[in-house]
């Protein structure tokens, strides 16, 4: 079975920072991103639907929900897409 989601997520491991209305400066581990989201890495339950900020660098922060929960993975739908050339700066590869 193949992933069908557009656009492909690019592997990654990458210390971000959660934050928003009912996560507090969370510390966590990005996995994998693309222009419309990232898998993360928690140590806390946080819930689906939840609102959050991921800060990956002090320049590069995206906002979104999260779609889904489960086992300590979250997954993030970004509210703005993420440019690709970031994705790319993220991930190191050449676009």
């Amino acid at each position: 079975m193949t992933d069908e989601r557009v656009p492909h997520r690019r592997p990654m491991l990458h210390s971000v920072t959660l934050r928003g209305p009912t996560v507090l400066d969370c510390e966590a581990r990005a996995t994998d991103v693309s222009e419309a989201g990232c898998r993360v890495s928690v140590p806390i339950k946080i819930l689906a639907g939840s609102y959050v900020e991921v800060s990956f660098t002090s320049s590069i922060n995206a906002q979104g929900w999260v779609a889904w929960s489960k086992n300590g993975v979250i997954g993030v739908h970004f509210a703005v897409p993420m440019a690709p050339r970031v994705v790319a700066q993220l991930t190191d590869i050449e676009i």
